[in-house]
């Protein structure tokens, strides 16, 4: 069971996602 793995992935993603699109 990797569900806090997934989470923690998706969440570093959508910061990063969040960052690009402000940043643009």
């Amino acid at each position: 069971i990797y569900i806090v793995l997934i989470i923690l992935a998706i969440f570093i993603i959508w910061k990063w996602f969040k960052r690009q699109r402000k940043h643009k």
